[in-house]
């Protein structure tokens, strides 16, 4: 009896680790294009997401943001 991997597991798992590294960056560079419009400092982590400083030491999600015009 052998143990080797067909194929179509090594594709899998290189396919799965792939997509598990493309995440982090994607999500940053998500997050760069939406800050840069409205100006803010802004972060980006795994579990946090997309973060912007609204005023000094204040960081909200950068979904949570919303400019009322007066």
């Amino acid at each position: 009896m052998t143990n080797s991997f067909s194929l179509f597991e090594v594709v899998l798992v290189l396919a799965i680790i792939g997509i598990i590294a493309f995440v982090p960056y994607a999500g940053k560079n998500e997050c760069d294009a939406k800050a840069s419009r409205i100006g803010f400092p802004h972060e980006w982590s795994f579990f946090g997401g997309c973060m912007i400083e609204e005023k000094p030491g204040l960081w909200i999600p950068l979904n949570n943001y919303r400019k009322l015009s007066v």
